[in-house]
């Protein structure tokens, strides 16, 4: 069978790489759900309004996460977005159009735990909001984020990630306490699926609006994210949003976008979670079983609840070796590898999400070569 998109990338000069990061955003994100490229293409060739199909879409979306609200957003980021407008304009929605120019506004600041400022909590700033740092990397007692909150205050956020320290107040507690003083908890859990149940775990502790990607785990199209909760707050964040003139103009959702996920969304729910877990964990123990030899090197599969959150193929040299220099290596190699580094850059992992069957013997053989070349300098 040909394959277009292949010619076409050769045609302009891109050669396709074999993708053992997980869902990673820079390699193209991880595998459509079964049906959902087909609803996809099919959804090209009829017309709705676009308004009407956001509605329903978001009924069920709401419903099958069991929320009481819900939105499709163009990706994770632009929830976080529109997440963060939604809050700045809850007190007067009128102003919603003069986003991101919030003069005028009193409350204006986004309470951030230090330790949760990572590589895209700028992106709330997009809104016109001002990120206001509570606590250290190492504490953040609930009395530091009280000393940050005042009449300046719009929300406080919280980061939910693999891998992300926690060392602040539980997330209950942070909801009670912002509840207390009328202040809405947006967090942002972009990357904390499986196990599906925490689709509404964040929401259940008390979280006002919650971030997913739609591109990852779930499956659907690379561009999608989730936005979930109050039904007041996700009604502001639509009304900032495309095809609406204002903040959120540029984050355009298609039709087929919206379709593509609720199709993800329905095959994700619909798979039970130990059966994929199993399919996974026997292609990362192929992985690892086909490098056990390798001179200098340990590799086992890892699976947890704080970082790997998918069976991975964890391979750790027994000397210390140029991790980085190793993952460009195989990045611009033949044929081309992508995997990434552990949060304590330590070990490096494969991830066998976005990695098919039929190319699991490939990737061990090019590992395998590199390893031991990495091994000999």
């Amino acid at each position: 069978m040909s394959d277009d998109a292949l010619t076409l990338l050769a045609e302009l000069g891109v050669t396709p790489v074999l993708h053992g990061g997980g869902t990673k955003t820079t390699i193209g994100g991880g595998p459509v759900r079964p049906g959902v490229a087909e609803v996809m293409a099919q959804a090209l060739e009829h017309y709705v309004v676009l308004s009407e199909l956001e509605v329903a879409a978001a009924r069920w979306i709401a419903d099958a996460a069991q929320v009481e609200a819900a939105m499709v957003t163009g990706g994770a980021a632009s929830a976080m977005v529109l997440a963060a407008g939604a809050a700045l304009i809850a007190a007067d929605p009128r102003v919603g159009r003069s986003l991101p120019d919030t003069a005028g506004l009193v409350a204006t600041e986004l309470v951030v735990q230090a330790s949760h400022w990572g590589r895209y909590t700028y992106v709330y700033g997009l809104s016109g909001a001002t990120c206001r740092l509570a606590g250290t990397v190492n504490e953040c007692p609930l009395e530091a984020i009280d000393a940050v909150v005042g009449p300046q205050t719009a929300a406080i956020t919280h980061l939910q990630g693999p891998g992300i320290a926690q060392v602040g107040p539980p997330l209950a507690e942070v909801c009670d306490y912002a509840h207390e003083r009328g202040l809405p908890v947006i967090v942002d859990a972009a990357a904390m699926l499986p196990p599906r149940s925490h689709l509404h775990h964040y929401t259940d502790l008390g979280a006002d609006l919650v971030i997913f990607s739609g591109g990852k785990v779930i499956g659907g199209p690379q561009g999608t994210g989730l936005l979930l909760g109050r039904p007041d707050l996700v009604g502001l964040a639509r009304s900032l949003s495309a095809p609406r003139q204002g903040l959120g103009r540029p984050h355009k959702v298609g039709k087929e976008q919206i379709l593509g996920l609720v199709t993800a969304l329905r095959a994700f729910l619909a798979t039970p979670e130990e059966a994929e877990r199993a399919v996974l964990t026997a292609r990362a123990e192929r992985i690892a079983e086909g490098l056990a030899a390798v001179p200098g090197w340990t590799a086992r599969v890892v699976r947890d609840d704080h970082e790997f959150f998918t069976p991975t193929a964890l391979l750790t040299p027994d000397a210390g070796t140029n991790l980085a220099a190793l993952q460009s290596d195989l990045l611009a190699g033949t044929p081309r590898v992508f995997v990434q580094t552990s949060h304590d850059h330590q070990s490096l992992t494969v991830s066998p999400l976005s990695l098919p069957e039929d190319t699991v013997p490939t990737v061990v053989r090019t590992l395998a070569a590199a390893l031991e070349a990495a091994g000999s300098r």
